[in-house]
């Protein structure tokens, strides 16, 4: 039979609170663990391993120590070092992480798109805005923009002639 936590021998109040604090203390250090785990795992992708997680840290510590003391330069070489390792390191692990699931995709052409897609950070397939800038306007109405071409398209073939000589083009059809 389990104990109850809240329950005490003595009926001494402050003892009774000691362990009601001790009992709620070693909750909140269990559920805050837990919490502060998934929050710095949640910093890094799901491709980035043991080695990349601890250097990370270390570079910007690194970082900070050379804003403090910027006139030593074995400290800036230091981070560099450490920078360019990270750097490597995470090109390294992004390749071997996306070859291996487009590997497991080879024969799904829409996983292996979505794979792409995600590498590539597209949002989806929404469509653009289309902005037609003018010499005096900007249309931004799909329509407006239609006609704007339409209108563009049709007179494309009279401009070279002068608009008002238009009843002295002569227009052949070949058989």
């Amino acid at each position: 039979m389990s104990r109850n936590p809240y329950q005490h021998e003595s009926t001494d109040l402050e003892a009774m609170c000691i362990n009601f604090d001790n009992y709620i203390s070693r909750i909140v250090e269990d559920c805050s663990e837990v919490k502060n785990k998934r929050n710095a795992m949640a910093r890094f992708p799901e491709w980035a391993s043991d080695l990349y997680i601890k250097l990370v840290p270390r570079k910007d510590v690194l970082y900070a120590k050379h804003l403090k003391m910027k006139a030593n330069m074995s400290v800036l070489d230091e981070y560099k070092k450490c920078s360019n390792k990270v750097r490597d390191l995470g090109r390294r692990l992004k390749k071997q992480y996306y070859d291996s699931r487009i590997d497991l995709a080879r024969n799904n052409s829409r996983a292996t798109w979505k794979i792409l897609n995600e590498m590539l950070k597209r949002e989806g397939s929404g469509a653009h805005p289309i902005i037609l800038k003018n010499i005096n306007e900007t249309l931004s109405n799909p329509n407006d923009v239609a006609n704007a071409f339409n209108d563009y398209f049709v007179t494309a073939a009279v401009k070279p002639y002068d608009l008002k000589n238009l009843d002295k083009i002569k227009i052949v059809f070949y058989r």
